[in-house]
């Protein structure tokens, strides 16, 4: 009997050890320099391995190189991923041509810190022709899940002869936040090595109306969405926009030449008229967007903010002033979303002459007022470049809308006579 409790005792003591040791570890610090998660050891600080402990029940992602990545100077390729889930670590080789190739480094790209886990790289090159890269995360968010871009890799190449270069890609690995190993397909790539200014998209000797129009169709796309090619970024800020667009329209009809330094303008001041918006109920109205101190003006876009409960926004042009100088421009848009109560506009030009200079309205929109009540019509996210695509500072002037409960014109109000 008296043993009995000696072992009850014992296993009780044991119970509430274990449960010690486990809220010991459920709060012990992330920068733990060595931590030990299931199916991942750390043999350094910096050197995950990933053990291959399947994952049941998850599909299988696939992993592959995008050729035609191009940045100055170097031959660059990227490792994209789809349908993956919960995702925490990764790594690859790729094997190159020496004869071809050398010099490569490793950039990783937002995806796997996707949902604001810390991210850390390792990586390293051999004189053979193969280079390591991989990326971990540490945290207590979830993985990164969808599609999107692991990382980049830049080569130095050392030919621009026309011969197809492959890469092969191998040795793939993902891993989950808790390390177990997600299947994975993989697909290498090739590429052939030509001189070519970033404004040459298409890369074939000039710049011309299929360059710009690559990049135009791209207008408004995100890192991250459907549309979105990193090759048409060409300022690399994670957006297409008109700083793009207007960086390719100002090579126009050049071959082989360089883009050149880009360099600070302006600034301009966007503004709306006139300074309040006063419209009786279903009254239609128009608002003129003006440009002031304009220097060298060649290309712009602006986005627009409204209560849709108070305002429809029926249409937006262009007009005329941002031609003066007798260059070709092209409208952007516009985009207009009475529900969400947004809208958007730009252009971009072609040509040899100067931008315009000074002030000239831009864009007329026309406008219905919906309901009764004061509101405000709010510029934002605006931008502006030269006709050498240098970026130009904007100055945004918002402005007020009053909608009043107007007199119908036919109804006559006589006073009361007593006989």
């Amino acid at each position: 009997m008296r043993m009995r409790i000696i072992l009850g005792i014992m296993m009780a003591l044991c119970i509430v050890a274990v449960s010690y040791m486990s809220a010991i570890a459920h709060y012990l610090p992330t920068h733990n320099p060595y931590p030990t998660r299931q199916g991942i050891i750390y043999t350094s600080p910096l050197v995950p391995v990933i053990t291959p402990t399947p994952i049941v029940g998850v599909g299988r992602a696939t992993v592959r190189l995008a050729a035609n990545i191009r940045e100055e100077g170097a031959a660059c390729v990227s490792a994209e991923i789809e349908s993956v889930k919960d995702l925490g670590a990764f790594s690859f080789t790729v094997r190159y041509p020496t004869s071809y190739l050398s010099n490569p480094t490793g950039r990783l790209e937002e995806f796997l810190g996707s949902t604001d886990r810390i991210v850390s790289t390792i990586s390293s090159a051999t004189a053979a022709g193969r280079y390591f890269f991989g990326g971990y995360s540490r945290g207590r968010q979830s993985g990164a899940t969808g599609d999107g871009v692991l990382a980049t890799i830049c080569f130095e190449p050392h030919a621009t002869d026309p011969e197809q270069i492959d890469l092969d890609f191998n040795h793939v690995q993902l891993g989950n936040i808790a390390g177990n190993s997600i299947p994975v397909h993989f697909e290498g790539t090739s590429f052939i090595i030509i001189n070519c200014i970033r404004a040459d998209v298409d890369c074939d000797g000039d710049v011309d109306i299929l360059d710009i129009q690559q990049v135009a169709s791209k207008w408004n796309s995100q890192r991250g969405s459907d549309g979105y090619e990193a090759r048409l970024d060409l300022d690399e800020d994670g957006d297409i926009d008109i700083i793009d667009i207007q960086a390719v329209a100002a090579q126009y009809a050049v071959a082989g030449q360089s883009a050149g330094v880009v360099s600070q303008a302006g600034p301009v001041t966007l503004r709306l008229s006139p300074e309040v918006l006063s419209l009786g109920l279903g009254e239609r109205g128009t608002v003129i967007l003006n440009a002031d101190n304009a220097q060298d003006l060649a290309a712009f876009e602006t986005n627009l903010s409204y209560d849709p409960t108070l305002l429809r926004v029926e249409s937006i042009r262009l007009t005329d002033w941002l031609g003066n100088t007798g260059r070709t421009v092209k409208l952007l848009g516009p985009t207009i979303d009475n529900v969400q109560g947004t809208a958007g506009i730009g252009a971009f030009s072609t040509g040899t002459q100067d931008g315009v200079s000074g002030t000239g309205s831009l864009a007329i929109l026309e406008v219905t007022a919906l309901g009764v009540g004061d509101g405000s019509l709010n510029l934002h996210d605006s931008q502006a470049t030269t006709r050498n695509a240098d970026f130009i500072s904007v100055t945004e002037i918002d402005r007020m809308v009053q909608v009043n409960v107007a007199m119908p014109a036919e109804m006559l109000y006589l006073p009361l006579v007593r006989w």
